[in-house]
């Protein structure tokens, strides 16, 4: 904590975790309105998105890049599977490891989807000067390195 001012106190609304709180939550929110068109969770766009980006990722790579567990990738990537939206197959390096690659419904949904998800993030990054979003996201990045400690 700084000492030249004191932290606010839970009731008062304005720790900045409950400001970060509720900007992700209403992120989500307005990502799940977007992708609903898509029939597509936050969750789904996220790894469809990704899987189209990095062809034969793995699991385990899909679930770090979407910043989920591997049991919870583990659903989403079995949804995409029976939609036809990826192909799931053994690597070749290591047969106990899927790999995961778009189809060609997979990759024009991910590109609709992220056009819908691009627009949302455009609307408010246009709010800040190059210089104000480079504050922020070094201020998001310290507060990441402050939380770790606590892992």
């Amino acid at each position: 904590m700084n000492p030249r001012r004191p932290g606010p106190s839970a009731a008062s609304g304005d720790r900045l975790g409950g400001h970060i709180k509720r900007t992700e939550q209403l992120l989500i929110a307005v990502k799940t309105k977007a992708l609903k068109p898509f029939d597509l969770t936050v969750a789904q766009y996220a790894a469809l998105s990704t899987i189209a980006a990095t062809p034969g990722a793995s699991s385990a790579q899909v679930a770090r890049a979407c910043m989920v567990t591997p049991q919870t990738i583990g659903s989403v990537l079995a949804n995409l599977a029976a939609r036809g939206l990826i192909d799931r197959r053994p690597s070749g390096v290591h047969s106990g490891i899927l790999v995961h690659t778009a189809t060609s419904a997979g990759k024009r949904l991910a590109a609709r989807a992220d056009r819908a998800t691009a627009a949302i993030e455009s609307a408010f990054d246009e709010q800040f000067t190059a210089r104000q979003r480079a504050a922020l996201v070094a201020g998001l990045a310290r507060t990441r390195r402050v939380l770790e400690q606590f892992q």
